[in-house]
């Protein structure tokens, strides 16, 4: 995505500051300096929903912040604990582990099911359903965004309601549109995890060569296509029954093609490694580990879906892992946006996420989120569509509408987002 080759010319600019940092003492200001975001797609929804709710960015504006870049960027987003467990994979892994262990999500199944059940619950209302209204926020909630995106985001939410008409009255129309968006959905999974393992390479002044940079987005990509075509190949991997609703199996491709794919994969993959540790020989510096464990949790998940974790994968992996993390930056994005009291360092952003100011955008989220994704449902089987049927023409319209506009809205050429994200 544009997203993700804009932060070239970032790493080129990084690369000049890093150089002149060295020679001039670092001066600090009372506002912190702020960080910039890489990601590329993120991951999955955003609803059409505006409230009196969640502050505003309009009547709380950014604070005067020093422009001096010599400053050392804070090398977490919110906090080592909280970028770990929500963003690097950590709660996730936990999950899966009792999944495995027998801790299924049935509410009367005994407390240690129960207790699952409840964090699905959570999972979905909070992260899943919470993260989509944050991509509305930020392309609304913001004056300069507003005008230079909102009307392109507009004529893209016409555009999707268009696509949730024709899931409501063409026949199987519904099933295609879910279909594609799956799809998109890895991309879009896959892309936001290597943005943010970008965001740690930059805040760690771990700068990559152009090749270097070229084999880690091969790697993605490469990963990308091997899924798809995975999905095309064995039909226990591109059939699924979501709702009630079979989704289409769209195959089998040649056994050779899947074969081809997987050997590229596992090139482009020891390309990036042995890129990795070249650097550490040349430079002495290590690939930054949260990022690692960031896109390695998401190769990780796909790789492994269909083998070992089944129902796991749709239960826990887009909240407690594409939406938390994504909750996780924009969350970030927002406070600093808002502006950080006085004299309070980016290393103590995440103590603001008590405040009631924080707690209401979260409210705000949350409310938005179950106003899309649940409630809407619901009153579209006034229309005569089924349960089924309406709650996946929802869900493709509303991800249909959120890929684009995430593409959009987190470039690291826009000063503003680079100030914010990687600081």
């Amino acid at each position: 995505m544009q997203a993700l080759r804009d932060s070239d010319s970032f790493e080129k600019e990084s690369t000049t500051t890093e150089q002149t940092s060295s020679e001039t003492p670092v001066e600090t200001s009372g506002a912190s300096p702020i960080p910039a975001l890489v990601l590329a797609s993120v991951p999955t929804a955003a609803p059409d929903t505006t409230s009196g709710t969640a502050p505003s960015a309009e009547t709380s504006p950014l604070p005067p912040v020093s422009t001096s870049t010599k400053a050392k960027p804070y090398e977490w987003i919110l906090s080592p604990s909280i970028d770990l467990m929500f963003c690097c994979g950590g709660v996730l892994w936990l999950l899966y582990g009792a999944f495995l262990l027998g801790a299924k999500p049935v509410l009367e199944a005994g407390v240690a099911a129960a207790f699952m059940w409840w964090i699905c619950k959570f999972g979905l209302i909070f992260f899943s359903y919470g993260h989509q209204p944050a991509t509305l926020w930020r392309v609304y909630g913001s004056p300069q965004t507003r005008k230079t995106l909102g009307p392109i985001v507009a004529v893209w939410g016409v555009v999707a309601i268009a696509a949730l008409i024709c899931s409501m009255f063409i026949s199987g129309f519904v099933q295609i549109f879910t279909k594609l968006i799956i799809w998109w959905q890895i991309q879009h999974v896959l892309a936001q995890s290597y943005g943010i393992a970008l965001i740690y390479c930059y805040k760690r002044g771990y700068y990559m060569n152009d090749f270097e940079k070229k084999s880690f987005l091969w790697m993605i990509n490469g990963s990308i296509v091997y899924f798809l075509l995975r999905a095309c190949t064995f039909e226990s991997c591109g059939k699924k029954n979501l709702y009630g609703l079979e989704i289409p199996f769209w195959g089998p491709l040649p056994m050779w093609i899947y074969s081809i794919a997987l050997a590229c994969l596992v090139v482009i993959t020891s390309v990036f490694a042995y890129n990795v540790i070249a650097k550490y020989r040349r430079d002495k510096q290590l690939f930054p580990w949260p990022g690692l464990l960031a896109v390695g949790t998401g190769l990780m998940t796909y790789h492994l879906d269909f083998a070992f974790f089944g129902a796991a994968f749709s239960l826990f992996t887009i909240a407690y892992y594409h939406g938390c993390q994504y909750l996780v930056v924009t969350t970030a994005f927002y406070l600093k946006e808002r502006g950080l009291p006085e004299g309070l360092p980016a290393s103590k952003i995440g103590s603001l996420l008590a405040k009631p100011a924080t707690l209401r955008y979260f409210f705000f989220l949350c409310v938005g989120g179950v106003i899309l994704s649940d409630v809407l449902p619901r009153g579209l089987s006034a229309f005569g569509l089924s349960a089924a049927a309406a709650y996946l023409a929802v869900f493709a319209t509303a991800n249909f509408h959120h890929y684009f506009a995430d593409g959009l809205i987190w470039k690291l050429r826009d000063p503003e987002v680079r100030k914010l994200l990687v600081a």
